[in-house]
């Protein structure tokens, strides 16, 4: 099929074009489209969300943005039929039981959900689907389902003679994630523990180091919405340090860390939120270090 060749043609025009340098004012996309002489139309992934679903929640949702072209830079439908979504569930579970299931046919564009004009006069369609759609197309129970599992959707593009176009069809630089093709016809998502709500309010930080020369470049991190706080005991405080964190309202996710020092074995210490609730215990020395200290499966937690 010529659509497997594409890679090798857009890597000779690429040596070409960085020769060129600045001598022309042709946007480097328009020179590849108008050398590549296919009409094998592909489907780019534009954007992703959803690549980490919420395991308590089956209404989290996945979302992928596509654009129809041809090779020969035609923004029109030519060509197109439809789009197929399959989706297998992974158990990756390691309970004695597999629950894996599938591919199946989850769901389908048609050429009329291409309605959104992308910056390159191509046009684009979005697709939607989650967890309880995904289930239910597979006849998974939600009770087979945990944190870790997972889901593979594939697609393939329909061509009005029947042609098929999926994930086996294409490789190299057409499929590699993250450039400008980015037509790997599959993705993967994960079922995860979300992050938990933190209280607001004053949260309490206490650190000891049982040798009194302070935490030897050991230190704590907390992290609220992506902004991190750091707490250690210094060596001029020796032995203890007991520290506060101001957590505003609205906050919508905290994380734990601690990072490991010189001397972890004589590190503890004590997390207590606004509520009063110890969050973390640290009470025996060595600490675990990198690792999430909140336990973010444990869907009781109130913090």
């Amino acid at each position: 099929m010529m659509y497997k060749n594409i890679h090798t043609k857009v890597l000779t025009l690429i040596m070409a074009i960085a020769l060129l340098g600045c001598e022309s004012d042709d946007k480097v996309i328009d020179t590849v489209f108008d050398e590549v002489n296919t009409e094998t139309p592909f489907l780019r992934i534009v954007n992703v969300e959803g690549t980490s679903l919420n395991a308590f929640d089956t209404s989290s949702e996945m979302t992928i943005d596509l654009e129809y072209q041809l090779m020969a830079n035609d923004p029109s439908l030519e060509k197109l039929a439809g789009v197929d979504f399959f989706v297998t569930f992974n158990d990756n579970t390691d309970d004695g039981v597999d629950n894996s299931a599938g591919p199946g046919l989850i769901s389908s564009l048609s050429p009329a959900d291409f309605d959104t004009e992308g910056p390159f006069g191509n046009l684009q369609a979005s697709y939607s689907f989650s967890v309880a759609e995904a289930l239910t197309t597979l006849g998974v129970s939600e009770d087979d389902t945990f944190p870790g599992d997972g889901f593979l959707v594939t697609w393939e593009l329909v061509l009005e003679d029947g042609t098929r176009v999926g994930p086996s069809d294409v490789s190299g630089d057409v499929a590699a994630v993250g450039g400008y093709y980015s037509a790997q016809y599959q993705l993967l998502s994960f079922l995860v523990c979300p992050p938990p709500v933190p209280s607001p309010g004053t949260w309490t930080i206490e650190m000891y180091d049982s040798y009194g020369d302070g935490w030897n470049g050991a230190s704590l991190d907390i992290i609220i919405d992506g902004v991190t706080y750091n707490f250690f005991v210094s060596e001029a405080e020796g032995s203890e340090s007991i520290e506060t964190l101001e957590v505003p309202d609205g906050a919508s996710s905290i994380s734990i860390i601690y990072n490991s020092g010189a001397w972890d074995s004589e590190v503890t210490f004590e997390i207590i939120s606004s509520t009063g609730a110890t969050i973390v215990d640290q009470a025996t020395p060595s600490p675990p270090a990198g690792l999430e200290l909140i336990d973010t499966c444990d869907e009781t937690l109130d913090i």
